[in-house]
C-alpha cells in the first residue's frame, strides 16, 4: 500500500495497543545491544517512522511486531505463560498455520506466529515472516553474514510484489544506522564491538538494503533518507576510528 501523508490517525487504535502489549511481553528481558535501553524501545521507533511517513495500522503493527518471532527463546516457558494471560488461549489452534520460509521451526516461534495470525490477521504475520531472519540451528546461532544475505535476498524477492515489505525493512535499518551513529557521537569505536560483524561489514549490509530499498520504493521519501543514514553512519564511523588513531599516536609518542 502506498503511503499517505495525509491521513489521519485515530487517537487510539485496540490493534496497535494489543501488538504494543505483545512485543513488551516478548522483548520485556532483552536490551539494545551494549546498552541499559528495553529493546521494545527499537520496534515502537520502527513503528513511529511508518506511522510519520503515513502508512496504514496493518504496517505500523507489523512494525511493533517484526522482532517478536525472531528473538523468541524456543521453550520460553516464562513468556508463553505471559503471553497467555494477556491473549487467551494461546495455542496453534490456527488451521491455515504454515511456516514461512524464514520462521525458526521450534514450538514458541510457531505458537506467536498463530498468535499474530488469530489476533491481527494474515496480512500482519505475512508481513512479519518477510523481514524475520532465521537465527538459530541445531548447532546454535547462524551465521551473521549467512543470515543478512538470505535478509537481503528475502527483501528483493518480497519487494517487487509488496512494497510494504520494503518500506518496513527500511524503517528498520533507518532506526538501526541512526542508533550507531549517535552511540558512536558517545561512546566512540568501542560501541562496535557490541555487534556480531566488524564496522565494514555493518556499512555494507545497511548499503545493500538502502540500495535494494531505493530499487523498490523509488524516490519515496523514506527511501531518501535511510539513504542519507546509511552515508552519515559510514562518515561517522570514519571520523570516530580516526580520532581514535590520533588518540593513540599521541599517548605512544
Amino acid at each position: 500500500m502506498a503511503p499517505n501523508p495525509t491521513r489521519q490517525s485515530t487517537a487510539y487504535s485496540p490493534r496497535v495497543d494489543r501488538a504494543l502489549k505483545l512485543a513488551a511481553i516478548v522483548h520485556r528481558r532483552q536490551q539494545r545491544r551494549g546498552t541499559r535501553v528495553p529493546y521494545v524501545m527499537h520496534p515502537v521507533q520502527v513503528a513511529r517512522i511508518l506511522e510519520c511517513y503515513g502508512y496504514g495500522e496493518d504496517l505500523v503493527i507489523a512494525a511493533l511486531l517484526h522482532d517478536v518471532i525472531e528473538d523468541a527463546q524456543p521453550g520460553d516457558e516464562e513468556t508463553e505463560r505471559a503471553v497467555a494471560e494477556t491473549f487467551p488461549p494461546f495455542d496453534l489452534s490456527v488451521s491455515s498455520l504454515e511456516a514461512g520460509a524464514a520462521a525458526i521451526p521450534d514450538e514458541t516461534s510457531e505458537r506467536l506466529r498463530a498468535l499474530i495470525e488469530r489476533e491481527f490477521g494474515r496480512r500482519v504475520l505475512a508481513l512479519v515472516d518477510a523481514v524475520t531472519e532465521q537465527k538459530r540451528e541445531r548447532g546454535g546461532e547462524r551465521p551473521w553474514m549467512v543470515r543478512k544475505q538470505e535478509a537481503l535476498s528475502a527483501l528483493a524477492a518480497h519487494g517487487p510484489s509488496d512494497p510494504d515489505v520494503a518500506a518496513l525493512k527500511a524503517a528498520d535499518a533507518l532506526h538501526n544506522t541512526q542508533s550507531i551513529a549517535q552511540d558512536l557521537g558517545t561512546g566512540g569505536v568501542r560501541i562496535m564491538s557490541r555487534f556480531n560483524a566488524e564496522p565494514h561489514e555493518t556499512v555494507w549490509y545497511f548499503r545493500a538494503v538502502a540500495d535494494v530499498v531505493r530499487g523498490i520504493l523509488g524516490d519515496a521519501p523514506l527511501a531518501h533518507e535511510l539513504q542519507g543514514a546509511v552515508d552519515n553512519l559510514a562518515t561517522t564511523l570514519l571520523q570516530v576510528y580516526e580520532q581514535a588513531r590520533v588518540k593513540l599516536l599521541n599517548e605512544i609518542e
